[in-house]
């Protein structure tokens, strides 16, 4: 969770996939995007404000995460997809 630790583990290719809050800042989002560039991670805009996905993984605030397990990311990215195929079949 947060920027350095996951640009860190995105540049390692052990980013699998990359969770944005809808409400993460321009900037946020851009260097998410450059993240994922540079280790050829899958990024993905959840329907959850910052506060919301910060609340899921224990935190006040949260706008973006990595999941650095393959499992689970695919779990995370099907479930998703699941739920709102439009947004993420």
């Amino acid at each position: 969770m947060g920027e350095e630790p996951v640009g860190t583990a995105c540049r390692a290719h052990k980013g699998y996939l990359l969770l944005l809050a809808s409400d993460a800042a321009d900037n946020t989002i851009r260097r998410a995007l450059h993240f994922c560039q540079a280790g050829n991670t899958i990024s993905l805009k959840l329907p959850l404000t910052k506060a919301e996905l910060g609340s899921g993984v224990g935190r006040s605030s949260c706008a973006m995460l990595a999941i650095t397990d393959v499992g689970f990311a695919a779990a995370v990215a099907e479930k998703l997809a699941q739920a709102d195929p439009e947004a993420y079949g």
